[in-house]
C-alpha cells in the first residue's frame, strides 16, 4: 500500500534539481560578473575614450575619459567623474531592477503563456541576456552589458517565481510546506557560500 502522506523521492529530487539548477544562473550574473571594480572601471573608462574624435583630444572630458591615472587618481575616479559612477553603479544594480520588473509581471506572463510556457520564455530572455553580454567586450559597447544584464535579471525573477509556483501546486497539500521550507533552505544555502 503507497503511504500518500510521505514526501516522495521524486518530488524531494525535482525540488532539489530545480532549486539548484535556477541559482546556478543567478550566481554566474551576480558573482562572475561583478568583475573587481578597477576591472570595470577601466574597461568603460576605454570605451568612452575610444568614442572621441582625435581632434578633441585636448578637451576636459577627452582628459576626464582618457587622460592616464597616477594610483591616487585612480581610487577617486568614481568621485570625480560622474558619468562614470553612474554607469559603474547601473551596471551593478541593473540585474535587481530587472528581478523588480519581473515580479510585477511573472502573473500576467503564466496567465497568458501558463507556467511551461513561461518558464520557455524566460529561457530565451536568459539567453538573449547572456549573449548581449557577452558581446560587450567585442563591439566596445557597455550599453549591451546593462540591457544584458538587465534581460537576465528579469528571467532569474520569473525562473524563481514559476518553478516556486511549479513545485507549490505540484505538491500534494500535506507537504507543501516541507517543499516550500526545502526550496528557501537551498536558496539560503548558496547564498551564504557565494
Amino acid at each position: 500500500m503507497h503511504n500518500s502522506k510521505r514526501l516522495t523521492t521524486t518530488l524531494f529530487f525535482s525540488t532539489f534539481v530545480v532549486t539548484l539548477g535556477t541559482w546556478y544562473t543567478a550566481g554566474y550574473f551576480n558573482v562572475a560578473l561583478n568583475v573587481p571594480q578597477a576591472y570595470v572601471v577601466s574597461w568603460i573608462r576605454r570605451v568612452e575614450c575610444s568614442r572621441y574624435e582625435d581632434h578633441e583630444n585636448h578637451t576636459e572630458n577627452f582628459i576626464l575619459w582618457c587622460g592616464p591615472l597616477t594610483e591616487e587618481e585612480e581610487s577617486l575616479v568614481l568621485r570625480d567623474n560622474f558619468k562614470l559612477n553612474t554607469i559603474w553603479s547601473v551596471i551593478n544594480s541593473i540585474v535587481a531592477a530587472g528581478i523588480l520588473a519581473s515580479v510585477f509581471s511573472c502573473r500576467l506572463f503564466i496567465r497568458r503563456f501558463g507556467l511551461k510556457g513561461t518558464i520557455y520564455i524566460a529561457a530565451a530572455i536568459h539567453l538573449t541576456g547572456t549573449l548581449l553580454s557577452t558581446l560587450v567586450s567585442a563591439v566596445h559597447f557597455y550599453e549591451l552589458l546593462i540591457v544584458g544584464r538587465l534581460l537576465c535579471g528579469f528571467s532569474e525573477g520569473t525562473a524563481f517565481y514559476v518553478y516556486f509556483v511549479k513545485d507549490i501546486s505540484k505538491a500534494q497539500k500535506h507537504i507543501r510546506n516541507s517543499v516550500v521550507f526545502n526550496k528557501f533552505f537551498f536558496i539560503h544555502y548558496k547564498c551564504t557560500k557565494i
